[in-house]
């Protein structure tokens, strides 16, 4: 009984191993066909030195119609719109239309009786403290920004005292779309299309102006395989921008993600270094979050990363600097595990 125990555990141990080597050599086109083959559907693609190396797509877009997702797939990028606001927000300020330290009553008036201290800055870094706007999700129709600014108004305090904590606000990047448009004289929409996506060839990307987009190739949000997650308080929020509602695809974010590492953007090295340095708060806290971008270490490299979430959509675009490596993972459903796609994209790819 001991001898066959033994041989069993023996076994059982073999079998184990084998089973982690071929998890740890199993390709990432292998992954993701086996994880994402239906919903949640992903596209995925991988920058390494200075180019694209891999994009595809797997599952589908809208699981009635059996729409097959692809590189050029829109999806909601949910969070990670946030570095590109942030990135409107580094051009006006490299265009001399305010410093990050400007109050941002030189630009809210109507903020003057609560929000005095409130910076550019803090706004990028989540230590402004206005309110969450999340109630006008519940309203009789479609939100705007304008709603957010008087919404801010009507409540008339901040949460905080600014500088003082560092507490993730989507309502601060949704004033940061409104700086925009108060300082450069275009709509937040107009801005991103003519200034960064037009330029960069980002031809599939756009911010949403509706309620529900109607463009072609765009991955509907699914809770389950069979629930799409269009209930109402989504259709209501969908037309706040800042902190979301731009939709692109693997590939444009690949492109985003190029030009990134050329600083071809706002233009100069020392520019984008203002983005990924960690926070301090007044009382001499750091902490790691730039201007829309996570600040982290993995295997001894940097990474500048930034997830979304929002209604059945989960998007990451994860950036290693110093090795000249990204990967960015757009998906349509609840249950994807996207850092184990950086995980195996960068034990594949030479970085």
């Amino acid at each position: 009984m001991v001898k066959a125990w033994r041989r069993s555990t023996v076994s059982l141990s073999l079998l184990f191993l084998i089973l982690s080597v071929s998890a740890q050599t199993e390709s990432l086109d292998s992954y993701l066909k086996r994880t994402f083959t239906s919903i949640p559907g992903a596209a995925v693609s991988v920058i390494s030195g200075g180019k694209i190396v891999f994009e595809s797509g797997y599952g589908y877009a809208d699981n009635e119609k059996k729409t097959l997702i692809d590189r050029n797939t829109r999806f909601e990028l949910a969070s990670v719109t946030k570095q590109i606001t942030a990135m409107a927000v580094m051009m006006q300020k490299e265009a001399g239309r305010f410093q990050y330290d400007s109050p941002i009553t030189e630009f809210f008036p109507e903020f003057s009786g609560f929000a005095q201290g409130a910076t550019v800055r803090n706004l990028l870094q989540h230590t402004a403290g206005f309110p969450d706007y999340s109630e006008l999700c519940a309203g009789p129709g479609p939100a705007r920004n304008g709603d957010v600014v008087n919404l801010m108004v009507k409540k008339a305090r901040l949460d905080f005292k600014p500088g003082t904590r560092h507490s993730y606000s989507n309502t601060g990047y949704d004033l940061l779309a409104v700086l925009v448009e108060r300082t450069s004289g275009l709509s937040y929409p107009d801005f991103l299309e003519q200034k960064i996506f037009k330029p960069l060839g980002m031809n599939d990307t756009f911010v949403n102006r509706w309620s529900l987009p109607s463009l072609p190739n765009i991955a509907r949000s699914y809770r389950t395989a069979s629930a799409p997650a269009e209930s109402p308080d989504v259709v209501n929020c969908n037309t706040i921008y800042g902190d979301g509602s731009v939709f692109s695809t693997a590939h444009d974010m690949a492109l985003w993600n190029l030009y990134l590492e050329k600083n071809l953007i706002v233009g100069t090295a020392a520019s984008m270094d203002e983005a990924y340095r960690p926070g301090t708060t007044t009382g001499g806290a750091t902490f790691l979050y730039g201007f829309g971008w996570s600040l982290s270490d993995r295997r001894g490299m940097k990474e500048y990363a930034h997830t979304g979430g929002w209604a059945g959509y989960h998007t990451l675009n994860d950036r290693f600097p110093e090795a000249r490596f990204a990967v960015v993972v757009l998906t349509n459903g609840p249950r994807a595990d996207l850092d184990a796609v950086v995980t195996k994209a960068i034990a594949e790819y030479p970085h």
